[in-house]
């Protein structure tokens, strides 16, 4: 099915005289549920639930996070406005945190809200909120497949059926995500779609110190990528591909893999790869600033979206992506944004990128359509708007608030 078949179930928000969002009635109050968040953890979902939470508060939304954390007690904690509940992370089964004190607690933090809204996929929480029958408003955001642990997937299947069936909205972050998975075709007519989006600090991120430090250490015109170094983002194909790059490639971030990959460097003497571990924001953002290529080797379906590729996007960066059927092509469209390859091909990856780091007219096109649809699909304001409508309509669904 063509992606333009995929409908939108969630209404355009209406916006008062002065262009605000328009509040509807008595304030709401939604309890977001994932098994990490930051600032102890950061990544993609993580990120979202932040930009969702704070976003939501313009249209009268208060926001609750309940995760999983390091700790033996559960503890309060708040970040940028937003009050979170931590519980302690007890053990790790099967990659999947689980908390033992949280079935008792967590019928009591959801009659506090409106709205629970689910960050898929958590397994463990799947099952406590299916166990404590909660009964409140379900909306489930589905980031991605599970694509590991086969004996997990195979015990879970029954389980994530019936979460997902119970939910009143399944909100997919791309209509490539709806056309591919398994999981979500026989919902349809429960799901929309809500891109992700970031705030656009595009003309406010390049910091001149942190700019210029940065280029007089790494020159300009590199290849960039920057995320964390997990067995998805298929940066052993990077590496694989770089003896045959024109140009200094440069990976910002740490992660499990950071060991094998920079042994891997080490092995094959690449001479053109630096490392530069984590970095703070503004120094990612001055190094969007200065890199040529944003490049995003990931080749597995564990990588649902690819914020990353919207920061680049944001920055007027034209990408290198791969097509592994989920949200990355949704964000780099080739031969409009950028190029799209094959997956665990490096010659492939490598002719891309050289083809932009050779080209500039096309790198400078590619970059401007970039940073347009950027501004069209993947702001934040675009995302919380839609999330607030898509909380709204649930509950009118429901009876429990008026139209």
């Amino acid at each position: 099915m063509p992606s333009s078949s995929i409908q939108s179930a969630v209404m355009p928000v209406e916006l008062a005289p002065d262009g605000r969002p328009e509040r509807h009635g008595t304030p709401l109050r939604v309890l977001q549920v994932y098994k990490s968040w930051v600032p102890e953890t950061y990544g993609g979902v993580e990120q979202t639930i932040t930009t969702i939470g704070t976003g939501a508060q313009a249209y009268g939304i208060t926001s609750r996070v309940l995760f999983l954390g390091a700790g033996t007690a559960v503890r309060r904690v708040r970040y940028r406005g937003l009050q979170g509940f931590r519980f302690p992370l007890d053990l790790t089964l099967a990659s999947t945190g689980i908390s033992l004190s949280l079935p008792l607690a967590y019928r009591r933090l959801a009659d506090w809200a409106d709205i629970v809204h689910f960050h898929f996929p958590w397994p463990y929480g799947d099952l406590v909120h299916l166990l404590t029958g909660a009964g409140k408003p379900l909306i489930v955001t589905y980031h991605l497949d599970i694509t590991r642990q086969r004996l997990l997937r195979w015990l879970y299947a029954p389980i994530m059926r019936r979460f997902l069936r119970g939910a009143d909205l399944i909100v997919a972050t791309s209509a490539n995500m709806v056309q591919t998975s398994a999981a979500l075709r026989p919902l349809r007519h429960k799901t929309t779609v809500i891109p992700l989006g970031i705030e656009d600090v595009h003309g406010a991120a390049a910091v001149p110190l942190r700019t210029a430090l940065w280029r007089q250490r790494l020159g300009e015109g590199f290849v960039l990528f920057v995320g964390v170094l997990r067995h998805y983002k298929g940066l052993q194909y990077l590496l694989e591909a770089a003896p045959a790059i024109h140009g200094r490639i440069v990976i910002a971030g740490t992660g499990p893999c950071a060991r094998a990959l920079r042994e891997q460097a080490a092995g094959a003497q690449l001479s053109n790869v630096t490392f530069l571990g984590a970095v703070d924001d503004l120094d990612k953002h001055a190094l969007y600033h200065l890199c040529q290529v944003f490049a995003f080797p990931s080749h597995l379906r564990s990588e649902g979206y690819g914020l990353a590729l919207v920061e680049a996007a944001m920055h007027g960066k034209p990408m290198v992506s791969c097509e592994i059927g989920t949200g990355t092509s949704f964000v780099n469209q080739h031969g409009e944004t950028g190029y799209v390859v094959e997956p665990r091909r490096p010659d492939a990856f490598a002719e891309a990128v050289n083809r932009l780091l050779l080209n500039s007219e096309e790198r400078e096109r590619l970059g401007r359509n970039a940073r347009a649809r950027y501004s069209a699909r993947f702001t934040a304001p675009a995302m919380t708007a839609a999330y607030a409508e898509a909380y709204r309509q649930v509950l009118v669904r429901r009876g429990r608030c008026p139209s």
